[in-house]
Parts: structure tokens; C-alpha cells; sequence
């Protein structure tokens, strides 16, 4: 007599599976957002130490002449760095020659409009920004 599994047992095991795939989804989704964030969060902490010794030599935070520079490679060029770059990062980073500006950084195709951004002047971490731009902590 063959052993094998009928249809019914096959059938219990495509819905455990389903089950499982259906609770575990959003668990990925949030831990992998979080992931993002704190590359956020590391790669502006890197640009306020950056500023930080750019004023240091120059008298002024990057940009000197003014206004804001939104391309990472002049940033990681004339800040020393080396931020991750090309078609498949997660964030858009601006800095800003502004005391009360800093830098801030955007997700690229987000449909919440996630930003984080900092302020020269201050110490503290870099704030999350929601779409309306009201500056709060970690939305996690």
C-alpha cells in the first residue's frame, strides 16, 4: 500500500501557511520601516558631526554661500562622507545654510511623506516630521 498525503491534509497546510503569512506581513512591513528610519536617523546624525567640522574650518555651515543643496554627492564631497547613493536608496537628504534649518531628510515614493530632519543648533536627536510638518518623536 503507496503512503501519501490526501487532499484535505495538503489543503490544511496552504491555509496554516496563509495563516501564518497573513499575521506575520505586518510585522515585516513595521520592522522594516523602523530599519529605514534609523538609516535616517545615522545618516543625519553623520551630516550635523559633518557640519559641525565644516563650520569649524570655514566659519559657516555647508552650504557657505547660502541656500540649500539637495544633490548627495556634492554633500558627501564637501562634508567628507560617504552616504549611500543611486537609484535604490530610501532618502532624500537637503542641508541647508539656515542655523534654525540644518538638514532634513525625505523618503522617496512614501505615501505618508515621512521626513526626519535636525537643527544646527541643537544637541538633540533628529525629530520625525509627519506629513503635515508637525515636528513629534519616533512614530513607532
Amino acid at each position: 500500500m503507496k503512503k501519501a498525503f490526501t487532499l484535505i491534509e495538503l489543503i490544511i497546510v496552504v491555509v496554516v501557511i496563509g495563516i501564518l503569512a497573513i499575521i506575520a506581513y505586518p510585522i515585516y512591513i513595521t520592522a522594516k520601516e523602523r530599519a529605514l528610519d534609523k538609516e535616517a536617523i545615522a545618516n543625519l546624525k553623520l551630516i550635523q558631526k559633518a557640519e559641525g567640522f565644516f563650520k569649524m574650518d570655514n566659519a559657516a555651515y555647508y552650504p557657505t554661500t547660502g541656500g540649500s543643496d539637495a544633490c548627495i554627492t556634492t554633500i558627501d564631497q564637501n562634508l567628507k562622507l560617504d552616504i549611500p547613493k543611486g537609484t535604490g536608496r530610501s532618502w532624500n537628504y537637503t542641508v541647508t545654510n539656515s542655523s534654525s534649518t540644518g538638514a532634513n531628510t525625505t523618503r522617496s515614493n512614501d505615501p505618508n511623506s515621512r521626513s526626519w530632519k535636525f537643527n544646527y543648533t541643537s544637541t538633540d536627536e533628529p525629530t520625525y516630521v509627519n506629513g503635515t510638518g508637525a515636528g513629534i518623536k519616533c512614530p513607532y
